[in-house]
């Protein structure tokens, strides 16, 4: 029975990225009473995984896969596939979103119409928290009267009803106008 079998490029060596190995190697170049921490090597890091992906794209039968190129040249995740930002990308997009929120652009008109639109989005956006929780408080109202009236003794079953249609008439229209407002 002959087997086909072909050599995998090596992968290239495991960047550190955790503290607590930054720390290790630190007091192991420096010394072990340093306070100094020594900073990654990102730039060598993505030359191995560049120099790695070079041997794969040119190997003879791995450099010939679909998916590899598709993989390689895609700039967007293929559609359904879970994308896991860490915190420090979120918080960095959200610092350069900030950044250029805040630049005064060249041109009056342009610069009064972001203006224009970061105060109407930021109004809109309290209208509809507000609503949000009026709309909210209503719900734990109406869910309060509805316990209540479950537990109500007879002689103030009628007062639990009344709330009860009260607490269901007030959830109803806060309902219907948080409907009209979205629109």
């Amino acid at each position: 029975m002959d087997s086909f079998l072909f050599k995998v490029p090596p992968l290239p060596p495991r960047p550190e990225v955790d503290a607590k190995a930054a720390e290790s190697k630190s007091k192991k170049q420096l010394g072990s009473d340093t306070k100094v921490i020594v900073p990654d090597e990102f730039n060598k890091d993505c030359r191995n995984i560049e120099k790695y992906l070079r041997l794969v794209v040119n190997h003879e039968i791995l450099g010939k896969d679909k998916t590899l190129h598709q993989f390689l040249c895609e700039s967007e995740a293929p559609f359904g596939t879970n994308v896991k930002r860490g915190f420090m990308s979120r918080l960095s997009s959200k610092v350069e979103e900030a950044r250029k929120g805040q630049h005064k652009d060249i041109d009056e008109y342009f610069h009064k119409q972001r203006e224009w639109a970061t105060e109407y989005t930021r109004l809109k956006k309290e209208t509809s928290d507000e609503m949000l929780f009026r709309r909210t408080c209503s719900l734990v109202e109406y869910e309060d009267s509805n316990r209540n009236l479950d537990k109500a003794k007879p002689n103030k079953q009628q007062a639990a009803e009344d709330a009860k249609k009260k607490a269901d008439k007030a959830y109803e229209d806060c309902t219907e106008n948080a409907r009209r407002e979205q629109c």
